[in-house]
């Protein structure tokens, strides 16, 4: 085939698959809606902040499966804030401190033991592929910051 024809073909299979698409997006009323760009993570209302908020790119985690961060989620209802009710909605540091077991209900203790954490366990993973050569294979990952200003831009 000339290269004409195989891009006019790609481009009608295209087209259907599009339009095809649309068709399905419009008569599905229980779509999941997934933010792809940024998320702004700001503290809950009433907090003092020390801190500019944080622009999470969403997008750039779509390779964790959802409920590693969105835990109480059942896969079907809309996915509701972390400091809606009984989940991270202490404003205030727990009487024990962050190693109470109360600390995990502190917004600000969710955010940076998911976040934080995750991205430690990332760099200890590379490092142990590295000294196995794994590196090489490119099966290194890329992690995201681990401290302050790396999440939080100076205002």
């Amino acid at each position: 085939m000339h290269r004409i024809q195989i891009l006019t073909i790609s481009l009608a299979a295209v087209m259907v698959i599009g339009i095809g698409g649309w068709g399905v997006a419009e008569e599905a009323e229980d779509t999941l809606c997934i933010p792809m760009g940024a998320i702004t993570l700001e503290a809950p209302d009433g907090v003092e902040v020390q801190r500019a908020e944080v622009e999470f790119p969403h997008s750039t985690h779509f390779n964790f499966n959802c409920k590693e961060c969105h835990h109480t989620w059942d896969g079907e209802s809309p996915i509701l804030s972390c400091a809606t009710a009984e989940c991270h909605d202490l404003t205030q540091i727990p009487e024990g401190g962050f190693k109470s077991g109360e600390a995990v209900q502190y917004y600000k203790s969710a955010f940076h033991d998911a976040c934080i954490g995750c991205h430690k366990e990332i760099k200890v993973r590379n490092k142990e592929l590295e000294k196995s050569m794994a590196s090489l294979k490119g099966e290194l990952q890329r992690t995201g910051p681990t401290g302050c200003t790396g999440c939080h831009p100076k205002e």
